[in-house]
């Protein structure tokens, strides 16, 4: 099988379509594992034994055995309730002028077209913006950027975080007056996934919703996000958790970085195979010469 009939079955949109369908998303909404856990808190308080998480020891290990009552309700006993202002700052960008919009000069900015709601980050939103800027407007590769205005009555975008990742091989960004930057009083590493998942709560939507300001667009304040109140695991399940998620970020950007290859070799290779410029053989040549 050559490089690029690899890529191509290897591909998980191409694996979906062969699995059966329970196992396409075993996590399902992502509340599967943790209503595993809880079950295991249940079943150790009531029956005095070993917890049946599902998960590894050494993970279910570092889960306490029982709940003890907070004013969220019920949580895990050692846990911690913090607001987000006591973990991180929240910084605001440059209000750039159109005139130094560009498509190819300056840094690339993230903008609010960049958020697609639900965590999702759309890249080729990217703009490029040559005007003058400060070093606090600067965001970084791995950065976690949270959007604070909305031009939809429906909130989606209101609130919404987003990771960013390398873009055309930079990792240096400038980032719009519609979007704040998460700036960490703690460790990055830990915290960045953490946060990202309690930004995409329902209880956190809520908040920034009723924080909204405005009618017709919407402008959600800093304290929309510093006053809000989450609980916050342990250090040694904060960086189990973080270390396990990246894990499988990193396996997701590289099926993007994939898709995107594949994409752009169909683009140059269509066109000349339906015109007959090319023939198959020799547009296979042609891939394995650059190694796709």
């Amino acid at each position: 099988m050559s490089a690029r009939q690899s890529l191509i079955s290897s591909h998980p949109r191409r694996q979906n379509r062969t699995q059966p369908q329970d196992q396409r998303n075993p996590g399902g909404d992502g509340k599967g594992a943790l209503q595993v856990v809880v079950c295991g808190f249940r079943s150790s308080q009531s029956q005095g034994r070993g917890r049946p998480t599902g998960l590894p020891d050494e993970i279910s290990d570092l889960f306490p055995d029982s709940f003890e009552d907070s004013e969220l309700g019920e949580i895990p006993r050692g846990w911690e309730m913090e607001t987000l202002g006591e973990l991180l700052d929240v910084d605001k960008d440059v209000s750039y002028k159109g005139d130094f919009l560009s498509d190819t000069e300056g840094l690339p900015m993230v903008n609010l077209g960049c958020f697609a709601g639900g965590g999702a980050f759309r890249a080729e939103k990217m703009k490029f913006y040559a005007g003058e800027y400060r070093e606090r407007h600067l965001a970084s590769a791995g950065d976690l950027l949270v959007a604070n205005t909305d031009m939809m009555q429906n909130r989606v975008i209101l609130g919404a975080p987003i990771i960013v990742h390398p873009w055309r091989g930079r990792d240096e960004f400038l980032f719009s007056h519609h979007t704040f930057a998460i700036r960490f009083r703690r460790s990055k590493s830990a915290f960045t996934r953490f946060i990202y998942f309690t930004l995409l709560k329902p209880s956190f939507r809520q908040v920034a919703a009723g924080h909204a300001t405005g009618t017709t667009v919407l402008a959600l304040p800093k304290d929309g996000i510093t006053d809000y109140l989450t609980v916050i695991p342990p250090a040694g399940l904060l960086n189990v958790f973080a270390a396990k998620v990246e894990a499988l970020y990193q396996k997701c950007q590289a099926f993007t970085e994939q898709s995107e290859l594949l994409a752009k070799t169909r683009d140059a290779l269509l066109p000349k195979l339906i015109s007959g410029e090319l023939r198959i053989p020799d547009a296979e040549k042609m891939l394995e010469e650059v190694g796709v």
